[in-house]
C-alpha cells in the first residue's frame, strides 16, 4: 500500500511525502507488516521450529513473551500507542495423539478348552476367554496346544501378542523428537500345556513372554509441518528349542506420518507385516486397518510370506491458540486478526527400510 500526499503526510511528520506499508502473510507461518514510519517501522509474527511458539519482534526488536507482551509506540504530538497482544495458553492442552499398531491371535485359529476333552482346564486359564490351538507333537512331551488371545476382533478389550504405542502432543508435528514422543513396543504372554493320550499332562502348563527381538524407531521431520516417525517391532514363539534366529517370529515394520494443516492434522499409515497373525491400527482407540490370518501358524507365514498395507490420509480437526487480539489504550483501537496458527495437517507416503 503507498499513499503520495505531501500536503497532508507533512502535516503528520516532518518531511514525510510518501506512506508506504506492506503486509506479508503465510496462514499459520507467517504475518509480517513493514512501514516507513519513523515511530512504527511494523511488527513480525512468525512460527519457531519448534512448531509450537511464535516469535514476535516490534520496530525490529524480539519481545519476551508469555501469552502477553505490550510496547509503548511514541507519536509525533506526544501521546503514545501501546499495543497489548495476549492470546490464551489453554488450547495448548490439545488432547495428545495415541496411536496404535499391533497383532493378536483371534479366537478362530482355536477352539475352547471345553471343546477337547482333556480333563480340567489349568488353574492358572479359568475364566478367561482364550482359546487353544495344537501346536507341533513332540514323543517326549506330547502334543503341545497354545492359546489365542482372548478376542476374535480389532478393537475389543483383550489381549495382544506384539503392541507398539505412539503418544505425541499435535502441536509438536514438525518437531518430533524421542524426547517429546512416547514410544512403547510391549509383548504379551503366551501359555501353553502339553497333552498325551487325550488327557493334559500334570504340571506342563507353561506361560512366558517372548523377548522382543526387533524395537526400533526413526523420526524424520521433513519441514515444520511434518513428521514422518517409522518403527520395527518383532517376536517369536516362546516355547522352543530352536535358536531364537531359527524360530519363526511375527513382525511389522509401520511408517506414520503427520502433517498440520489449517483446521488439523492429517495421519497416514503405510508398512508390511506377515500373514500370522492377525494385525490391527488403531488412531485414538478407532480402528482403521485390520486383517485376520486364514490359517494357523508356520513357517511360510510367519517368515517368507508377507503383506503391504496403507492407511490413506484421514483428517482430524484440534484446537489451539488460532488468534492474536491487538488494541491500543490511548484511543479507541481494537483489531482482531485469526491467525491461523498451529493446527495441524498429516499425510503420509513413506518408505520402509526393511
Amino acid at each position: 500500500f503507498d499513499l503520495f500526499a505531501p500536503s497532508f503526510l507533512e502535516g503528520i511528520t516532518e518531511g514525510m511525502t510518501e506512506a508506504k506499508i506492506s503486509f506479508e502473510h503465510n496462514p499459520g507461518q507467517l504475518l509480517k507488516v513493514e512501514t516507513n514510519f519513523d515511530k512504527f517501522t511494523g511488527f513480525n509474527i512468525s512460527k519457531t521450529r519448534s512448531g509450537r511458539e511464535f516469535q514476535i519482534e516490534v520496530n525490529g526488536k524480539e519481545l519476551s513473551t508469555d501469552n502477553l507482551f505490550t510496547t509503548n509506540i511514541d507519536l509525533e504530538d506526544g501521546n503514545y500507542l501501546e499495543p497489548i497482544i495476549t492470546w490464551e495458553r489453554e488450547p495448548l492442552l490439545v488432547p495428545e495423539i495415541t496411536i496404535e499398531f499391533l497383532c493378536f491371535i483371534p479366537q478362530s485359529i482355536g477352539k475352547p478348552w471345553s471343546s477337547f476333552n482333556f480333563g480340567e482346564i489349568p488353574k492358572e486359564m479359568e475364566n478367561r476367554k482364550d482359546y487353544w490351538f495344537k501346536g507341533p507333537p513332540d514323543l517326549a512331551k506330547g502334543t503341545m496346544y497354545a492359546t489365542t488371545n482372548d478376542r476374535q476382533n480389532a478393537g475389543e478389550e483383550g489381549g495382544f501378542k506384539i503392541k507398539t504405542t505412539l503418544k505425541m502432543n499435535p502441536l509438536n508435528i514438525g518437531n518430533l523428537t524421542e524426547g517429546n514422543l512416547m514410544q512403547t513396543t510391549e509383548v504379551g504372554p503366551s501359555q501353553v500345556v502339553h497333552v498325551k493320550e487325550g488327557q493334559i499332562i500334570p504340571g506342563s502348563f507353561r506361560e512366558q513372554t517372548a523377548p522382543t527381538q526387533a524395537n526400533e524407531m526413526k523420526i524424520t521431520n521433513s519441514d515444520l509441518n511434518t513428521s514422518i516417525i517409522c518403527f520395527k517391532a518383532k517376536a517369536a514363539f516362546p516355547f522352543t528349542d530352536l535358536p531364537l534366529s531359527l524360530t519363526p517370529a511375527a513382525d511389522y515394520h509401520v511408517c506414520v506420518e503427520l502433517t498440520h494443516h489449517q483446521n488439523g492434522y492429517t495421519i497416514a499409515m503405510k508398512g508390511t507385516h506377515d500373514l500370522f497373525p492377525a494385525y490391527e491400527a488403531r488412531i485414538d482407540g478407532e480402528v482403521v486397518y485390520e486383517v485376520y490370518p486364514t490359517d494357523g501358524p508356520g513357517i511360510m507365514n510367519l517368515g517368507f510370506w508377507s503383506s503391504d498395507f496403507m492407511v490413506p490420509s484421514r483428517n482430524y480437526s484440534s484446537k489451539g491458540p488460532t488468534s492474536f487480539q491487538a488494541g491500543t489504550r490511548t484511543e479507541d483501537v481494537n483489531c482482531t486478526h485469526d491467525y491461523d496458527s498451529y493446527l495441524l495437517n498429516a499425510v503420509a507416503d513413506f518408505v520402509i527400510d526393511y
